[in-house]
């Protein structure tokens, strides 16, 4: 996976604006554009294949935003709206990973990646074999975000009986939550090491902090829908 990138300040500063662009699958059908800074509207065909749409910028760059250099908490996030007029099946998947992907896969599908697949409710984490149960199928008319968040561990702190689901026996330096959002309330969450110690899923790596993560919406089928990372429009207030 590629090494963390120093971006200039002007890249770190249109990350917090939440002014990225992405990056269109050469395979993908249909339209994506830029209505105004910060949201891309895409609707694909029927043919359009299995893709994955992906930011030019990471919202998560290790050289700026690990806590393990700046010593504070780092959330990213960013929302999805299915359209009101989509069909009954949201064929359409939502996560972040590191750098190379292939755009002819869906997110979550293979290393360094992590997603929630529309059509099912399934959480995948570098996982292609049918994921595993986590939420609600996605509906035409909803609003869905998915983010994460890096907290630096003290590793020689005794375990916490008293909280045990956010414990693990992992000795990463980094405690990394997932969290999803559905109409703007937080719906579930998950610990990265805590499914890894407890269900024995495939290595995290890539996804654990130490590298640049990438935000990644796949589609396929036709679906309609908005990629919103302007915070002023997201449903979901931090």
């Amino acid at each position: 996976m590629t090494s963390p990138v120093t971006f200039p300040e002007a890249a770190l500063e249109a990350i917090a604006k939440g002014e990225i662009g992405v990056i269109r699958p050469r395979d993908y059908q249909g339209n994506l554009e830029r209505p105004r800074p910060g949201v891309w509207a895409g609707k694909t065909k029927a043919s359009n294949p299995d893709n994955c749409i992906i930011s030019t910028l990471p919202l998560y760059s290790v050289m700026a935003h690990s806590p393990l250099r700046n010593a504070r908490t780092k959330s990213i996030y960013y929302e999805v709206r299915i359209k009101q007029t989509n069909r009954r099946e949201v064929s359409l998947a939502m996560g972040f990973g590191a750098q190379p992907y292939p755009t002819f896969r869906l997110p979550g599908w293979h290393r360094g990646n992590l997603a929630v697949h529309g059509d099912d409710g399934s959480k995948y984490i570098n996982d292609r074999w049918g994921g595993k149960d986590f939420t609600q199928p996605f509906k035409a008319g909803e609003t869905l975000g998915i983010g994460m968040t890096f907290t630096a561990r003290n590793l020689d702190a005794p375990p916490s009986y008293d909280s045990a689901p956010a414990q693990t026996m992992s000795t990463n330096p980094i405690d990394i939550e997932v969290f999803f959002t559905r109409d703007g309330r937080k719906e579930s969450s998950w610990n990265l090491h805590e499914e890894g110690d407890a269900e024995e899923d495939l290595p995290v790596t890539g996804l654990e902090g130490f590298n640049d993560l990438y935000a990644m919406v796949g589609t396929f089928a036709n679906v309609e829908f908005e990629i919103v990372f302007n915070q002023g429009e997201w449903m979901y207030h931090p």
